[in-house]
């Protein structure tokens, strides 16, 4: 590997946080939709320029853009659409947030709003 692959996948990896949780393989219960940062086994990387993650950056950027006004199903696809491809942009790996809805809420989570 070149010297400066070696640097950069340092770099990456540096900068990814560093903690690792494996989620119980259950879904959730009652009226509630579980949003996440990464799928499995990804990381969620930072969005060092903007001093959050990834998510978060998404998720409070639309929130404020919208004043809570929006639907479950608007916050979910924002924040994917944003985050899967920001994160090849600026970390060069993927991250791909997913929204778990209750076995109560699976028909209409979606159209759910906040306000």
């Amino acid at each position: 590997m070149p010297a400066s692959a070696a640097r950069s996948a340092r770099k990456v990896c540096c900068s990814a946080r560093g903690v690792a949780l494996k989620a119980k393989q259950e879904d959730p219960r009652g009226n509630m939709v579980i949003f996440s940062a990464a799928s499995g086994d990804e990381t969620a990387f930072p969005y060092s320029a903007k001093g959050h993650g990834l998510f978060t950056y998404y998720l409070l950027k639309k929130l404020q853009e919208t004043k809570g006004d929006v639907s479950l199903g608007e916050l979910e696809s924002y924040i994917s659409e944003n985050v899967k491809q920001q994160s090849v942009v600026i970390n060069r790996k993927v991250q791909t947030p997913t929204a778990t809805p209750s076995t109560s809420l699976a028909a209409g989570w979606k159209e759910l709003k906040l306000k």
